[in-house]
């Protein structure tokens, strides 16, 4: 017993506690990835929009010089004294009202394209001309697609002059009146598309002049009355091709002073080739409104395809 008392009273030790850990070296920071190349900003181009004249611009011409490819001019009713010149590519220039935006240009053609106009679209337009000048000198040398629709054409030396060696050129829905030479000059060569629709040609001395040996030239739905001389006439130049790259259907020639069709190449009157053609009265509502009046035979005479 004193022997297990002893032991009892002996001072109790507990095991030497363990040594710290080694000091622990801290963790390298983390380096985030870089950050990717941003792409390159896109390219700008200048912001095309409607250029309003007058509202915005005092004269057409200045619109225009102002424009950018793909804008469009539109113009409010009114007559302005000038005429213009498109240099730039891809414009529209239209008037807001049909027949109530008049250009009387003075000395000068009413619309003239740069050679490297390559699209274009001239709409509800009256060029009051001097009989002087042409209404519209359209000669690229290149162009995809020129369209001159809607535009009454009034006293010029020749109404419209049309050139080019590609691309597609689309007159429709013009008036062309009282031109001293010819209403439409066409000199489209080679691989030119030109597409005459829908037009009434009055009291021109020559209505429609083919002025070359190639190309591919539609007439549709067209009224040529009353030229002075003939209403479609093939010049010189035509080395016996009309009959291969002119094709006239659906058209009222009449009243020509001396031949509705006649080739100057072979001093001789012509049937074009087509179908659906005829040659008779239009039937205006009166002698200076060349609208049909409601009981003229070619209301609905035209190409049904149109």
């Amino acid at each position: 017993r004193a022997r297990y008392e002893t032991i009892l009273k002996q001072p109790q030790t507990l095991d030497s506690p363990p040594p710290p850990p080694a000091e622990v070296p801290p963790l390298a920071p983390i380096t985030p990835p870089a950050e990717p190349t941003p792409p390159p900003p896109p390219i700008t181009m200048p912001t095309c929009y409607e250029r309003l004249v007058p509202s915005a611009y005092q004269t057409i011409q200045a619109a225009i010089d102002a424009a950018c490819e793909g804008d469009t001019v539109t113009i409010t009713p009114g007559t302005y004294v000038e005429g213009i010149v498109i240099m730039k590519n891809n414009l529209t220039v239209r008037g807001s009202e049909a027949e109530k935006v008049i250009l009387s240009p003075l000395g000068k053609a009413g619309i003239i394209l740069g050679a490297g106009v390559k699209l274009f679209t001239a709409d509800n337009l009256v060029l009051s001309m001097d009989n002087a000048h042409e209404g519209v000198q359209a000669l690229p040398t290149a162009p995809e697609k020129i369209t001159l629709k809607n535009l009454v054409i009034k006293n010029a030396t020749t109404g419209i002059i049309l050139g080019g060696v590609s691309g597609t050129f689309i007159v429709e829905r013009l008036v062309i009146i009282e031109s001293k030479a010819l209403g439409i000059h066409d000199r489209v060569t080679d691989a030119g598309i030109v597409m005459v629709q829908n037009n009434t040609l009055v009291e021109n001395d020559i209505g429609y002049y083919l002025d070359t040996n190639s190309g591919k030239h539609t007439l549709v739905n067209n009224s040529i009355t009353t030229s002075d001389t003939v209403g479609v006439a093939v010049s010189a130049t035509g080395s016996n091709q009309e009959y291969n790259i002119l094709g006239v259907s659906y058209t009222n020639v009449w009243g020509s002073g001396t031949n509705n069709y006649y080739s100057y190449r072979s001093a001789v009157a012509f049937t074009p080739y087509g179908t659906g053609n005829v040659s008779i009265t239009p039937g205006f509502i009166t002698s200076a409104d060349y609208h049909l009046d409601s009981t003229s035979s070619l209301i609905n005479a035209g190409d049904p395809a149109f």
